[in-house]
């Protein structure tokens, strides 16, 4: 099976290198990294990744969110959150964008390597263009829940 390749979408340097890194030691490979919402777009249609890990705050006009809502125009690739911003007009304004996960910052290897697992996994099995509207994960094994746009 071919690595599931993950574009990062992040302003601070430091961070998305520190991701970069701990990605590939959890089996993934980093398609590519940029500070700006317009080279992620472009980015997303040269490099076609199987997943966007996007910060909402980004350098340049555009933001993660607008970067989010144009990615998924062209090209139907889950996208997950990661951002430090959780008040509730930036989450109701990026979950528009149907996204597949958030991940609130600071955060652990191992918080970040299951939502980015649960999101490729949820797209192999789920029918084309079926949107993840939310994910549940219990640690105790127990299961994995995928809701689609209408609730099954």
């Amino acid at each position: 099976m071919n690595k599931i390749e993950i574009l990062i979408v992040e302003d601070e340097g430091v961070v998305a290198m520190d991701l970069a890194q701990k990605l590939g030691r959890l089996g993934y490979e980093v398609a590519g990294t940029t500070a700006r919402g317009d080279e992620a777009v472009a980015l997303a249609r040269r490099l076609r990744p199987n997943l966007v890990l996007m910060d909402i705050l980004l350098e340049g006009p555009m933001d993660g969110i607008a970067a989010a809502e144009a990615i998924g125009r062209d090209h139907d690739v889950p996208v997950i959150y990661s951002t430090a911003h959780s008040d509730p007009a930036t989450l109701a304004r990026a979950k528009l964008t149907g996204p597949f996960g958030y991940i609130l910052k600071p955060f652990e290897e191992r918080e970040r390597a299951q939502p980015v697992f649960l999101s490729v996994v949820g797209t192999r099995l789920m029918p084309p263009r079926t949107r993840v509207t939310s994910v549940a994960y219990h640690d105790t094994g127990k299961g994995v829940l995928f809701r689609g746009q209408y609730g099954r």
